[in-house]
C-alpha cells in the first residue's frame, strides 16, 4: 500500500507478499541491532600483530561480535549487512573506535602501550560530521600516545572514487593514522587469536 502510494495515487500496484514481508523482517533487525547496542551484547576481539622478529606483541586488530543471546557470537557478516544503507549503518564503527579508546586507554594506565588497528568502510569519511565525532572521541582520552589508532579505510571497487587524500587528511590532523586496504568482503571479519576484550593473551 505504501508503495503504491509513493508511485502514484493514479496506479496499480500488485501488493507483493514476499517484498512486504522482507520489509517488515528488515524493521525487525535494525529494531533488534538498537536494542544489541543498547543492552552490551556486542563485544570487541582483538587480534594481536606480532613482530616476526622478535616475536613481540606490538599491536593488535579490534573486531566486533555480537554476542546474541539466541543465536551464540554472531561475526560480522552475519548482522552488518542488516544495517547497511540504514540510519544505524554508522553506529557499529562508532561504537568499535569509542570502545577501543577505552581500552587502549586502560592498557596504557597499566603500562601495556599497545596500537590498535580499525577497520572503516570508505563509504563512512563521506559523512559529514565524522570527522567532527572522532575528534571528540579522541578528545576523551588526552594521555593516549599519538597516532596509536589505526584506521585501515577499506574501499570497495565502488568506494575507490570516492576515497581521496581529502577525505583523509582531516582524519591524520586528529593523531590518527590511516591506510588503506581494498576488499571484497564485509568489514571485521576475521577471526581473531584472542577472545577477550579487556587484555590481549
Amino acid at each position: 500500500m505504501y508503495r503504491a502510494k509513493e508511485l502514484s495515487r493514479n496506479r496499480i500496484h500488485v501488493f507483493d507478499v514476499a517484498q512486504d514481508q522482507a520489509l517488515l523482517a528488515r524493521i525487525d533487525d535494525l529494531k533488534r541491532f538498537r536494542e544489541a547496542i543498547e543492552h552490551h551484547e556486542l563485544a570487541l576481539h582483538y587480534q594481536p600483530k606480532v613482530d616476526l622478529d622478535t616475536g613481540d606483541i606490538v599491536g593488535a586488530e579490534a573486531l566486533i561480535r555480537w554476542q546474541h543471546p539466541e543465536r551464540g557470537l554472531l561475526l560480522p557478516a552475519d548482522f552488518l549487512p542488516l544495517v547497511d544503507g540504514s540510519e544505524l549503518e554508522i553506529r557499529p564503527s562508532e561504537w568499535v573506535i569509542a570502545h577501543a579508546l577505552d581500552h587502549m586507554t586502560a592498557w596504557h594506565t597499566s603500562g601495556l602501550c599497545l596500537s590498535v588497528s580499525i577497520n572503516l568502510p570508505a563509504s563512512h569519511l563521506l559523512l559529514p560530521d565524522f570527522a567532527d565525532w572522532l575528534a571528540a572521541a579522541l578528545s576523551r582520552h588526552p594521555d593516549l600516545i599519538a597516532h596509536s589508532l589505526e584506521l585501515e579505510i577499506l574501499e570497495s571497487p565502488q568506494s575507490r572514487i570516492w576515497t581521496s587524500r581529502s577525505r583523509l587528511s582531516p582524519l591524520s590532523r586528529h593523531w590518527v593514522s590511516t591506510s588503506r586496504s581494498t576488499t571484497s568482503g564485509p568489514a571485521f571479519n576475521r577471526s581473531p587469536i584472542s577472545a577477550d576484550s579487556r587484555s590481549i593473551r
